[in-house]
């Protein structure tokens, strides 16, 4: 039987309660029909289990008692951090979702010539992202940086993360750039959005350090190339 979680964020928790509000909290209510004196579990996206019982009920939230607490180690050991053209609003929702279950770090939109607009909902990608951590039992969050640009993104990534551009003409594998040597401590992946990415826009990942990596022979939409290049990678660092 599936066990449901329910989703507090960490300043709503503190040594000895718990504040359950928003959509998790009328899904406990409205929903489950959770009452004083049930026992629930909440995540906090960070890896924390917290087992309570719900103690007092407001219109907009419950306290609840913690009863015990357990912490989730991360189940990848090397950091993901994914950087995308901005896509179609569905595609995106898709891509959000997956690419949290599969356990990313970090996810980054990124304004690029050909993306369909410039912008994303932030609460919107969130409240997805929260739905898959609870879904999948990943219990850690990635963070959803801002829309940015490639240069401002390439200058923040962290020295010494090996950086991964997808493009299906290259003839450099996977495989071949991770496997050996010491273990990887974060991998930044690039995609481009639908139409991909101009030229100028590889010149300039090129000129940053990012490798073009063939993931697959064939020419794939930017929400399938995500899935198919986190899942490449988790098989080979993992």
């Amino acid at each position: 039987m599936h066990h449901y979680y329910f989703y507090v964020s960490p300043e709503k928790i503190n040594d000895n309660s718990a504040t359950l509000t928003h959509d998790d909290f009328r899904h406990c209510i409205q929903v489950l029909r959770k009452k004083v004196g049930d026992e629930v579990s909440l995540v906090d996206g960070n890896g924390n289990i917290v087992h309570s019982i719900i103690q007092e009920l407001t219109k907009t939230s419950c306290n609840c008692r913690i009863l015990t607490r357990e912490k989730r180690a991360k189940a990848l050991k090397t950091d993901i951090i994914l950087g995308f053209g901005i896509i179609k609003i569905k595609a995106l929702e898709l891509m959000i979702r997956d690419a949290t279950a599969l356990g990313v770090s970090g996810i980054v939109p990124l304004q690029t010539k050909h993306s369909i607009k410039q912008s994303i909902n932030a609460e919107r990608a969130h409240k997805i992202a929260v739905e898959s951590i609870k879904q999948s039992g990943n219990y850690y969050l990635p963070k959803i940086e801002k829309p940015q640009s490639l240069s401002k993104w390439f200058n923040g990534i962290p020295p010494n993360t090996v950086k991964i551009i997808c493009d299906q003409e290259s003839n450099n594998k996977l495989c071949e750039l991770l496997l050996g040597g010491d273990p990887i401590k974060s991998i930044a992946v690039l995609v481009g959005p639908e139409g991909g990415l101009h030229d100028d826009e590889i010149k300039l990942a090129l000129e940053a350090g990012f490798i073009p990596v063939n993931l697959n022979p064939f020419r794939l939409r930017t929400e399938l190339a995500v899935v198919a290049a986190i899942s490449s990678i988790c098989s080979l660092v993992n």
